[in-house]
């Protein structure tokens, strides 16, 4: 659907020569980005209202989105096993760690990002088979990785000691959102056959 929408409307700039039919796969490509994008969120947003987790949700797909963007590791093979699978994990997770979030306290978060910030330090990056790179790109990407989960731990330590009561399941659904990020990094990548 998202795809098609970016395909039409590249072709819509085409005719009224916005861009020309050279550049027309790099346009669409990148307002599938953008489609793509802008439906994830408004999905989580709805979602995250209906069940009256929005605040969470936001926790957690910032903390996801930072690692996962600079880690790498496993992607769904079809966008739409993304927008919802992703969806459905963030709700899921979310949902959860409110619920546990009154029970688990302050020591599970900073558990939780201590487990990220592990297995950030033994795998990443992990890059996928389809985007490949160089040698110097992976240790900027490295460098980058452990920033991140280590900036993650700090604030959500800093958070769990200063933060109110009532936030902390913002904090551990944060928590969760980067240690989803790092597992993602220790399943396995499909093969070159599984690409196609």
């Amino acid at each position: 659907m998202v795809e098609a929408l970016a395909q039409r409307f590249s072709g819509y700039l085409v005719s009224i020569q916005a861009t020309n039919e050279d550049d027309r796969e790099i346009v669409s490509y990148g307002l599938f980005h953008i489609f793509s994008g802008a439906l994830q969120i408004a999905i989580l947003a709805i979602t995250g209202l209906l069940f009256g987790i929005l605040p969470q949700i936001i926790a957690y797909t910032i903390c996801f989105g930072c690692l996962k963007r600079y880690a790498g590791g496993v992607h769904a093979n079809r966008h739409w096993v993304c927008l919802w699978g992703f969806t459905l994990l963030a709700n899921l997770s979310c949902l959860i760690c409110s619920l546990l979030s009154s029970y688990l306290r302050l020591h599970a978060s900073i558990a939780v990002c201590t487990m990220t910030l592990l297995i950030i330090l033994m795998k990443a990056p992990v890059t996928h088979p389809n985007n490949p790179k160089p040698a110097h790109k992976l240790k900027k990407l490295r460098r980058i990785t452990v920033s991140i989960a280590f900036i993650q731990l700090t604030i959500i330590l800093a958070a769990s000691f200063i933060a109110p009561e009532r936030a902390h399941a913002y904090i551990l659904c944060g928590s969760a959102g980067g240690l989803t990020a790092a597992v993602t990094l220790l399943l396995p990548m499909p093969a070159e056959s599984e690409r196609r």
